[in-house]
């Protein structure tokens, strides 16, 4: 399943964390609920204002390498 193997990369990575856990009525399948840690790495709205278009699009690549990685 391609769904669970993104979702794991981001857990792997430390990007999201597992959160609550249950049986989803009459389906027997386990529904799962994941958040932002508290502790990932953030841009502040300032910070995000001062960059310009070239350190925004590095940014997003250095973060998109690093999922990949």
């Amino acid at each position: 399943m391609r769904s669970r193997c993104n979702v794991g990369r981001l857990l792997d990575g430390g990007m999201i964390e597992a959160g609550d856990e249950r049986r989803a009525q009459g389906r027997g399948a386990v529904e799962r609920s994941y958040r932002l840690p508290p502790d990932r790495p953030t841009v502040t709205p300032e910070a995000s204002a001062a960059m310009t278009t070239a350190e925004h699009r590095n940014g997003f690549a250095a973060a998109m390498a690093d999922l990949i990685a």
